[in-house]
Protein backbone atom coordinates (compact mmCIF):
# COMPACT_ATOMS: atom_id res chain seq x y z
CA UNK A 1 0.00 0.00 0.00
CA UNK A 2 2.85 2.43 0.81
CA UNK A 3 4.55 1.65 -2.48
CA UNK A 4 1.48 2.83 -4.40
CA UNK A 5 1.56 6.18 -2.53
CA UNK A 6 5.21 6.61 -3.43
CA UNK A 7 4.53 6.05 -7.12
CA UNK A 8 1.61 8.51 -7.05
CA UNK A 9 3.87 11.20 -5.62
CA UNK A 10 6.58 10.32 -8.09
CA UNK A 11 4.12 10.52 -10.97
CA UNK A 12 2.93 13.96 -9.84
CA UNK A 13 6.49 15.22 -9.53
CA UNK A 14 7.34 13.92 -12.99
CA UNK A 15 4.26 15.59 -14.49
CA UNK A 16 5.20 18.93 -12.89
CA UNK A 17 8.79 18.70 -14.12
CA UNK A 18 7.62 18.00 -17.66
CA UNK A 19 5.07 20.83 -17.44
CA UNK A 20 7.82 23.31 -16.53
CA UNK A 21 9.99 22.38 -19.53
CA UNK A 22 8.41 25.07 -21.72
CA UNK A 23 9.39 27.75 -19.21
CA UNK A 24 12.91 26.33 -19.11
CA UNK A 25 13.15 26.58 -22.89
CA UNK A 26 12.02 30.23 -22.88
CA UNK A 27 14.46 31.19 -20.13
CA UNK A 28 17.31 29.33 -21.84
CA UNK A 29 16.56 31.09 -25.11
CA UNK A 30 16.48 34.48 -23.42
CA UNK A 31 19.79 33.92 -21.64
CA UNK A 32 21.32 32.63 -24.90
CA UNK A 33 20.17 35.83 -26.63
CA UNK A 34 21.74 37.96 -23.87
CA UNK A 35 25.05 36.10 -24.21
CA UNK A 36 24.95 36.33 -28.02
CA UNK A 37 24.22 40.05 -28.17
CA UNK A 38 26.79 40.79 -25.46
CA UNK A 39 29.42 38.73 -27.28
CA UNK A 40 28.82 40.70 -30.48
CA UNK A 41 29.05 43.97 -28.55
CA UNK A 42 32.35 43.12 -26.83
CA UNK A 43 33.83 41.65 -30.00
CA UNK A 44 33.16 44.96 -31.73
CA UNK A 45 35.19 46.82 -29.12
CA UNK A 46 38.01 44.31 -29.20
CA UNK A 47 38.28 44.30 -32.98
CA UNK A 48 38.41 48.12 -33.01
CA UNK A 49 41.43 48.02 -30.69
CA UNK A 50 43.03 44.93 -32.30
CA UNK A 51 45.34 46.59 -34.87
CA UNK A 52 46.99 48.91 -32.34
CA UNK A 53 47.97 46.15 -29.89
CA UNK A 54 51.18 44.14 -29.71
CA UNK A 55 51.27 40.48 -30.73
CA UNK A 56 50.88 39.07 -27.21
CA UNK A 57 47.70 41.02 -26.55
CA UNK A 58 46.40 40.15 -30.01
CA UNK A 59 46.92 36.45 -29.25
CA UNK A 60 44.91 36.75 -26.04
CA UNK A 61 42.19 38.65 -27.90
CA UNK A 62 41.99 35.90 -30.51
CA UNK A 63 41.94 33.16 -27.88
CA UNK A 64 39.13 34.66 -25.81
CA UNK A 65 37.13 36.63 -28.38
CA UNK A 66 38.22 35.35 -31.81
CA UNK A 67 34.80 34.02 -32.86
CA UNK A 68 31.27 34.53 -31.63
CA UNK A 69 31.20 31.12 -29.97
CA UNK A 70 34.51 31.75 -28.20
CA UNK A 71 33.24 35.13 -27.02
CA UNK A 72 30.02 33.57 -25.75
CA UNK A 73 32.04 30.87 -24.00
CA UNK A 74 34.27 33.53 -22.43
CA UNK A 75 31.22 35.41 -21.15
CA UNK A 76 29.66 32.21 -19.83
CA UNK A 77 32.89 31.26 -18.08
CA UNK A 78 33.09 34.75 -16.59
CA UNK A 79 29.60 34.54 -15.15
CA UNK A 80 29.50 30.90 -14.09
CA UNK A 81 32.90 30.61 -12.43
CA UNK A 82 34.63 28.67 -15.19
CA UNK A 83 37.34 31.32 -15.17
CA UNK A 84 37.85 34.46 -13.16
CA UNK A 85 36.16 37.36 -14.92
CA UNK A 86 39.21 39.59 -14.44
CA UNK A 87 41.19 37.24 -16.70
CA UNK A 88 38.54 37.50 -19.41
CA UNK A 89 38.42 41.29 -19.02
CA UNK A 90 42.14 41.77 -19.80
CA UNK A 91 41.67 41.94 -23.60
CA UNK A 92 38.71 44.28 -23.14
CA UNK A 93 40.84 46.71 -21.13
CA UNK A 94 42.83 47.55 -24.24
CA UNK A 95 39.66 48.68 -26.03
CA UNK A 96 37.90 52.01 -25.57
CA UNK A 97 37.60 53.07 -21.90
CA UNK A 98 33.86 52.39 -21.78
CA UNK A 99 34.09 48.66 -22.62
CA UNK A 100 35.65 47.52 -19.30
CA UNK A 101 32.97 49.37 -17.37
CA UNK A 102 30.24 47.80 -19.47
CA UNK A 103 31.84 44.39 -18.95
CA UNK A 104 31.66 44.89 -15.18
CA UNK A 105 28.02 45.99 -15.52
CA UNK A 106 27.35 42.87 -17.62
CA UNK A 107 28.92 40.61 -14.97
CA UNK A 108 27.03 42.36 -12.18
CA UNK A 109 23.67 42.23 -13.94
CA UNK A 110 24.08 38.58 -14.90
CA UNK A 111 25.28 37.46 -11.47
CA UNK A 112 22.85 39.36 -9.32
CA UNK A 113 20.00 39.93 -11.73
CA UNK A 114 19.40 37.39 -14.43
CA UNK A 115 20.74 34.20 -12.93
CA UNK A 116 19.20 34.79 -9.50
CA UNK A 117 15.80 35.61 -10.96
CA UNK A 118 15.69 32.73 -13.41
Amino acid sequence: LRVLRFFTSFRLMLIQILASMMNLMWVSGFILFIFYSSAIFFMTGIFEAYPSQDEEVQAVMRDFYGTVTEAMLSLLMSVSGGDDWVNRMQPIRSAYWLYPWLFVIFIFSMEFGMLNIF
